[in-house]
């Protein structure tokens, strides 16, 4: 990690910041993004990549699905 940082930290929103990476970072800015998105939107977006089947998966996008997810990574 430490050898990209310098590369995506001056691109990333928070590069005023000048934020300590550590897990618990990533984990508050992951739920942060996963709260300000509009998943009826995102799903919308990906829709027409997806056959018909696969599709069907879109439905379980939500905050709360992705925010267990990003839980599950900290566990």
């Amino acid at each position: 990690m430490c050898i990209c940082r310098p590369r995506w930290i001056k691109y990333a929103p928070w590069k005023a910041q000048q934020p300590t990476i550590d897990n618990d970072w990533l984990q508050t800015a992951m739920q942060d993004r996963i709260a300000a998105m509009d998943w009826n939107a995102a799903a919308e977006d990906v829709r027409r990549f997806l056959d018909t089947a696969q599709q069907q998966s879109l439905r379980i996008w939500s905050e709360a699905f992705f925010s267990a997810k990003v839980a599950q990574l900290a566990a």
